[in-house]
């Protein structure tokens, strides 16, 4: 994914995200619109994983996975 679309969407989004989200190909045009939108919310828990790796809470970062998890099977079924 384009690092501009990402910025874009997530100012000052932490540059582990944005490495990560830029290696990812370029979504379906009709998944773009939904994808660019829920940047955001990925940055987010993108950031709680990481905050609950560094606690080394595994109930949190399980949590947050399946979340996000929601979040992208939301994304898939448009």
């Amino acid at each position: 994914m384009d690092i501009d679309l990402i910025m874009q969407n997530v100012p000052n989004a932490d540059p582990e995200f944005v490495r990560i989200m830029n290696e990812a190909p370029e979504p379906p045009k009709k998944d773009r619109e939904l994808l660019l939108a829920a940047l955001p919310k990925l940055h987010g828990l993108f950031l709680a994983k990481q905050e609950a790796a560094k606690r080394d809470d595994a109930d949190a970062f399980v949590a947050v996975a399946l979340q996000e998890a929601a979040l992208v099977k939301g994304i898939e079924g448009g």
